[in-house]
């Protein structure tokens, strides 16, 4: 959840609004990530096919999470064309992020005991959402810090809350290939 709060939440709407994009421009953001679930009945082909979900998740969230290295990138390489860089980065991160969801539930449905299951999911919810609105909060106040100080640069800000985003997610993808495959 603290990848997803900063790369997500009120930072990326602010950014496409912060590159000049328009309220157009903020909801395709939530039709990439309705469009990109498409992709998981390809992810569910794959795991019929190979088994291997663990792999198959690790390599899908890797790809996604490095292509946000490209969004991060916006501001000091692309920023004429920041939004449509921007939604067309999206749209192929969230086509290959979303190859992980089936195998990554059919994983934890065998590595998380069914009478421990509702447990476990709702303590890593509760955690996971008091960090998220820990450096949402964070976060926020750092972007306004940031515009005071750099007037001129502030989509730098959002670079670097989606920089550690990545770093989380980084974080997240070697804890998913420390999983066990069960079979």
């Amino acid at each position: 959840m603290s990848m997803i709060a900063l790369q997500g939440g009120p930072f990326l709407p602010a950014f496409v609004i912060a590159l000049g994009g328009t309220n157009y421009h903020v909801g395709l953001l939530t039709t990439i990530a309705l469009i990109g679930q498409v992709t998981q009945i390809p992810g569910l082909f794959l795991v019929n096919r190979y088994g291997k979900r663990r792999l198959i998740t690790v390599f899908s969230t890797l790809a996604y999470r490095l292509m946000w290295c490209f969004i991060l990138l916006i501001p000091a390489f692309f920023v004429n064309k920041g939004v449509f860089f921007l939604l067309v980065c999206l749209l192929i991160a969230e086509l290959v992020g979303s190859v992980s969801a089936p195998p990554w539930n059919s994983l934890i449905r065998d590595i998380v005991p069914q009478k421990v299951f509702g447990k476990v999911f709702s303590t890593l919810m509760m955690l996971g959402s008091m960090a998220a609105l820990t450096l949402t909060m964070a976060g926020g106040y750092f972007v306004d810090w940031w515009k005071v100080i750099f007037p001129q640069k502030q989509l730098f800000a959002y670079s670097m809350l989606f920089g550690l985003g990545v770093i989380f997610g980084l974080i997240g993808t070697y804890a998913l290939g420390k999983l066990p495959e069960l079979t």
